[in-house]
């Protein structure tokens, strides 16, 4: 994700963003939010949904994570038709 961390959490964000689309999760910004309207554990999800959006949240908070200081708030957010997770931008 690059050796220079981001100078803030705006680029946090787009940097987890650019992450997160290179992963298949197809990333938009909705609001003060970026939603992933593609789940890659899809199949698995509807079987496992509980294992299937805790290894997303899981694997999303570490790509925050790896972000800091200024990586993006991950948070399960289960809606229809997108993944589970949701980001924000972090404290700024």
């Amino acid at each position: 994700m690059g050796s220079v961390p981001p100078k803030d959490a705006a680029a946090a964000l787009q940097r987890a963003v650019a992450v997160l689309r290179r992963f298949g999760y197809e990333p938009r910004f909705c609001d003060s939010e970026v939603e992933l309207a593609n789940c890659p554990f899809h199949a698995l999800a509807q079987e496992q949904t509980e294992l299937a959006c805790s290894m997303n949240h899981a694997l999303i908070t570490g790509v925050a994570d790896a972000l800091a200081p200024h990586g993006p708030d991950a948070r399960l957010c289960p809606g229809r038709d997108r993944c589970c997770v949701v980001l924000r931008a972090g404290d700024q």
